[in-house]
């Protein structure tokens, strides 16, 4: 499948943003390595560039990657992937800029609010002419068998907030990423057809989520003590797998992600990356429901099953 798989937790925040790589052997092993910072989004672009003309890689972001069906319907483009690449290409730049104003929310700025004060969430829901947040909110976003449920993309308060973050990893690395020739996952293919084709294939990720898919428990990842508790079963999946952790990945485990590894940011990265080698693999299903509203609009988490209905 995949000759290469790289994961990013991302932020807008340059100190927020740290990638973690796996390269598979020929012997059918993975090395991984990281984390690393990540300040400038167009070197990480040329760098998934150049692994991508060595072979197949699958890159994966933890910011939303695709629209609620509700929402993505009212644009009037035809798909999110036609949406996103009108975005990259300048011909819808008001979405950049989060409402300041219940006044300004609406299907050409969807975002909301751009600073706290005075916001409420009931003014996002009227702005988009919405009866409940459940129509905001992808299915890949509601809560599933081993994890919680992901924030409204739309809302940019609070600690789940992730809005501001996508649109800095659609306009930095996404759009450049698609002019050069990536794809998208799964709005253009099953990931193994998508592998096959070659070059950089594009996906979403939830860390949050990943913890459960891969059985590790952590109650406060902000946490650096039980960071480095989780460091001996992280350990010992990986050696399960074949999957080698180079000296610096090893040793930012034991050590629970210290400031010089991303702290918990890091932290994400890394685990991120072990959720996403278990698909690539075929230890987790990569296929995500096939409804016309995932397939078109609201794409899939990587790995995640499906979860409650609203």
């Amino acid at each position: 499948m995949f000759r290469h798989v790289v994961h990013c937790d991302w932020s807008v925040r340059a100190a927020g943003r740290w990638s973690a790589e796996a390269h598979r052997g020929p012997d059918g092993g993975w090395r991984a390595s990281g984390p690393a910072g990540v300040p400038e989004p167009a070197a990480l672009v040329r760098r998934l560039g150049a692994l991508a003309a060595d072979g197949p890689t699958l890159a994966a972001f933890d910011f939303p990657i695709g629209f609620p069906a509700r929402f993505g319907a009212a644009t009037g483009y035809r798909d999110f992937a036609a949406a996103l690449d009108a975005v990259a290409a300048g011909d819808w730049p008001e979405i950049f800029a989060v409402a300041a104003t219940p006044a300004e929310v609406g299907p050409r700025r969807p975002f909301y609010p751009a600073r706290p004060g005075g916001t409420r969430l009931a003014h996002l829901l009227d702005g988009h002419g919405a009866a409940r947040l459940a129509d905001l909110v992808r299915e890949c976003e509601r809560p599933g068998p081993e994890g919680g449920a992901a924030g409204c993309m739309f809302w940019t308060l609070g600690a789940q907030q992730v809005g501001k973050a996508a649109l800095h990893g659609w306009r930095e690395v996404i759009g450049p990423a698609r002019r050069g020739g990536a794809a998208l996952w799964p709005f253009e293919g099953h990931l193994a057809a998508l592998a096959q084709r070659g070059g950089l294939v594009l996906a979403e990720s939830y860390p949050g989520d990943g913890y459960g898919q891969l059985g590790f428990a952590i109650r406060r990842k902000g946490d650096r003590a039980l960071r480095a508790a989780l460091a001996p079963q992280i350990a010992a999946w990986a050696e399960e797998r074949r999957v080698v952790l180079d000296e610096g990945l090893s040793a930012a485990l034991a050590a629970g992600f210290p400031p010089d590894a991303g702290n918990d940011d890091g932290f994400d990265a890394a685990v991120g990356l072990l959720a996403a080698l278990a698909v690539v693999t075929g230890e987790r299903a990569a296929a995500p429901p096939l409804t016309d509203a995932t397939r078109r609009w609201e794409g899939w988490i990587l790995g995640k099953r499906p979860g409650l209905k609203p």
